[in-house]
């Protein structure tokens, strides 16, 4: 059998003889730029969403100062195409950090193995699916500017696309409050993984809202000109009814004065017409469920420190 002693001196060997080999390895450009990345704050891990930022407004001024697209518009495969880049710098980063936790060098091997596909897949249907919901959202937001005739009274129409952008948004909810339970091992400390989840949070309250605010503007366009309508109105009924009491036909008055009452009930009628364009249900069943998750979360989490505490 082979001693203790002998056992702790062949492992001190052959720490040696490891940080030797690694020794004669360059750094290279790459090692350098990570250990850059290293001394920012936060690791640096806020460099790589700056990077896709920066690519696509580099993109866009180009596509725009050309001419080839519209100011106001985004090209969709340019504005997906920006993140692989930082994405995958990203990866490798994350991965570097995997390795270096850990003495076995087999275990760090099997573990980046292990994550790295779990990782890419992820993060690429994350981009497919934004992607897809992005070309669905402009495309209600585009059929309500192309909507020939907007009734605020007929609120069918009105509020036919409020649920599926609703639905969108709970998806992405559904996603940030997984993390928050069943992962929360992960972000706990975590000031990055907090603030994507921030974001993911105001994206789907976006995903419910920007689509529908076309219409919505539409919709209070529409109420001004049938106020300005009812109004322009009841002020003609009203100066018909000071003609008649001043040439003393009394008795005509009373027409007059019920056509000046049934113009005051539907003046009332509209003002109390709404201009967003979903149920009052649903609204209140998406800020349910964005609100009271968060809610309880900050709780739990104030109530656990304290008792760890």
């Amino acid at each position: 059998m082979v001693s203790d002693g002998a056992t702790s001196g062949a492992a001190v060997v052959d720490a040696a003889t490891s940080d030797a080999a690694a020794s004669c390895v360059p750094a290279g450009a790459l090692a350098g730029f990570y250990a850059w990345c290293a001394r920012l704050p936060l690791p640096g891990w806020w460099l790589f969403p700056a990077m896709s930022i920066v690519l696509f407004a580099w993109a866009h001024a180009l596509l725009w100062g050309f001419g080839r697209l519209s100011v106001e518009t985004f090209d969709p495969t340019v504005s997906v195409s920006v993140v692989y880049g930082p994405y995958v710098l990203g990866v490798l980063q994350y991965l570097n950090g995997v390795a270096i936790v850990g003495s076995d060098v087999v275990g760090r091997v099997t573990y980046g193995a292990a994550s790295a596909p779990i990782a890419t897949f992820g993060y690429a249907t994350l981009l497919i699916v934004v992607a897809h919901t992005t070309r669905q959202l402009r495309l209600v937001a585009k059929i309500h500017r192309q909507a020939r005739a907007i009734d605020p009274f007929d609120r069918g129409p009105v509020y036919a696309f409020s649920r599926f952008t609703a639905q969108i948004g709970l998806a992405f909810l559904l996603t940030c409050y997984y993390t928050l339970t069943v992962n929360s091992s992960f972000q706990s400390g975590n000031v990055v993984v907090l603030a994507v989840l921030g974001l993911v949070i105001a994206l789907s309250a976006a995903c419910f809202v920007l689509p529908l605010w076309g219409i919505h503007e539409r919709l209070a366009g529409e109420k001004e000109v049938l106020l300005a309508g009812i109004e322009d109105r009841t002020g003609k009924l009203a100066a018909e009814l000071y003609r008649r009491l001043d040439a003393g036909e009394l008795g005509r008055t009373k027409e007059v004065g019920e056509a000046m009452a049934a113009a005051g009930a539907v003046r009332d009628r509209i003002s109390r017409l709404p201009t967003w364009p979903w149920p009052p249900q649903l609204l209140r069943g998406f800020l349910t469920a964005l609100l009271v998750p968060v809610v309880v979360y900050v709780i739990t989490r104030v109530i656990g420190g304290q008792i760890g505490g």
